[in-house]
């Protein structure tokens, strides 16, 4: 099958590194063939721009390498040569970097919509006015417009826009690759929407976003008083309760009643629980953040009747471990705990469970994921997790493997990254079903990290093939203070959630009717 042939359509034969990046990996996977260039005038210098240049100068950082502007003629030589010599090669599309796709001259074309603009100043836009980015690649012809490809990427929480421009533009590549790879692939589109569209920026809105990241400065400096050295950004804790009609995987509708709360020590916290049953006992695993080490380590407690054994540490690394999935195959018991420190994704094997474990196998090497969620369906292994690079954030970009057998190999599913959205990306806990639905837990973070929890109904599960449809959210509400909910773990007759408050309060949370509060030991 041959490659797709690609004319761009650029402002001055100028490209963006990241536009430069998704096209060399799609030519070296062999999906596309960059064919000609076709230059229209310099960009446009606006006051927008201007300002843009000025956010950045404030901010006393470098703009983000991938936005640096490269002459696509020494990039695609080839295609430099043939419009130079003004041969006419059969074009399969226009791809527009940059350049609104309507200039296309009846010609199908693909655009890049970021909120609404045809090149990264939407990003600067909805920077600005302070409200979500959407990106979308659309497929323009004569028969009208479809979008192939949509995403919500992560908005860093410190908020500046050196940061915010380091996770987009890296999305924005990932899409404009995985949207060319797979209409050179034929698939068809997983449904999508253009999104919202960030208006243009106005000195009022300029002067609001230096008001609100004033206010954002002013709070992470209180915050840093308030809490001692060593201590997490926020305190975690977890919620269990043992009416199973109530439990989030036999209910329609999230309901509040009946938790009882663990509370760390001061300076710790706990989260990422997971609940597996053994010989008639629930067993809770979990990330434990230990200050002393300043990472997090796996730890595990036993239900006791209406309480819990004290917690201990069952899983050690000399990096950060936390998200602890337990689960069962082929006679043993298995973790696959989060190792994006490690840059990898380890599974281990219980030799005498719940407290010794063993390393068993690297699943996914040379690789920055988090919470992977292992599934065995349909005769074969899932395995889903959120992949980002060293210094952005990973909350927007899910990706999927898939093997045989739990030992692997486990591959990359073809339409990867299968989801870029904020809102409902990051795995959440043990994939469910629900009157015979197949429900995935995930996390909601596009307002903070861990800010409420998303159901995502499951409609189609191939390896040539994925979608989910969001059904529910369930915000932290349900305890006074709680800030966050960002994992769900269940067995017959125990569940566990967790929440979080501001690192530094004095006192924990308001008395909760019927809790039952539980110091664990430091």
């Amino acid at each position: 099958m041959r490659p797709l042939a690609v004319a761009l359509l650029t402002h001055d034969y100028t490209l963006k590194r990241w536009e430069i990046d998704a096209l060399q990996r799609l030519e070296s996977a062999g999906a596309v063939a960059v064919a000609a260039l076709i230059a229209l005038g310099p960009r446009p210098r606006t006051l927008e721009r201007a300002w843009l240049g000025a956010q950045q100068a404030l901010e006393g950082r470098d703009p983000d390498p991938l936005a640096d502007s490269l002459d696509a003629r020494a990039a695609f030589p080839l295609a430099a040569a043939a419009t130079a010599a003004a041969r006419e090669d059969p074009i399969d599309v226009i791809v527009a970097c940059g350049v609104d796709p309507s200039a296309r001259g009846g010609r199908d074309t693909i655009g890049l919509s970021f909120g609404g603009a045809a090149d990264d100043i939407g990003l600067f836009r909805a920077y600005m006015h302070g409200m979500p980015l959407d990106l979308a690649v659309t497929l323009g012809s004569e028969r009208g417009e479809r979008v192939l490809a949509s995403a919500r990427p992560a908005f860093p929480e410190r908020g500046l826009l050196s940061e915010v421009q380091q996770n987009v533009l890296r999305r924005a590549s990932a899409l404009l690759e995985k949207a060319l790879r797979e209409l050179a692939d034929d698939l068809p589109p997983i449904a999508a929407s253009a999104g919202a569209t960030a208006p243009p920026v106005t000195l009022a809105a300029a002067c609001r976003n230096g008001s609100r990241k004033a206010g954002r400065v002013m709070q992470r400096a209180l915050r840093r008083l308030r809490q001692g050295a060593g201590d997490p950004d926020d305190n975690w804790f977890l919620a269990y309760r043992t009416n199973s009609d109530a439990f989030v995987c036999n209910s329609e509708r999230f309901r509040a009643d009946g938790y009882r709360l663990i509370l760390p020590p001061p300076g710790r916290f706990y989260a990422d629980p997971c609940v597996i049953e053994h010989e008639g006992e629930d067993h809770v695993f979990f990330e434990e953040w230990r200050p002393d080490l300043a990472r997090g380590v796996i730890s595990w407690m036993r239900r006791d009747g209406d309480r819990f054994t004290p917690p201990e540490p069952v899983l050690e690394r000399p990096y950060h471990l936390s998200y602890p999935f337990v689960f069962r195959a082929g006679g043993d018991i298995f973790m696959v705990p989060e190792t994006g420190h490690a840059n990898r994704i380890e599974m281990y094997r219980a030799v005498e469970f719940p407290q010794r474990w063993e390393p068993a196998q690297i699943l996914v090497d040379g690789i920055a994921a988090a919470d992977a969620t292992v599934l065995e369906a349909d005769g074969g292994w899932w395995m889903f997790a959120v992949v980002g690079e060293a210094g952005v954030p990973k909350c927007d970009q899910l990706w999927i493997f898939h093997a045989d057998a739990v030992g692997g190999p486990w591959r990359p599913h073809v339409r990867n990254p299968v989801k870029i959205d904020v809102r409902s990306a990051r795995p959440a806990g043990s994939l469910f079903r629900r009157g015979g639905k197949l429900i995935r837990p995930t996390q909601d973070c596009s307002a903070t990290y861990g800010g409420a929890l998303t159901l995502c109904e499951v409609t189609r599960l191939t390896r040539r093939d994925y979608a989910e449809v969001e059904v529910e959210t369930l915000l932290p509400g349900w305890l006074p203070s709680n800030l966050g909910f960002h994992t769900v773990s269940s067995s017959r007759g125990l569940e566990v959630i967790d929440g979080k408050m501001p690192s530094g309060k004095e006192s924990r949370f308001p008395a909760l009717e019927g809790a039952l509060y539980i110091e664990a030991p430091a």
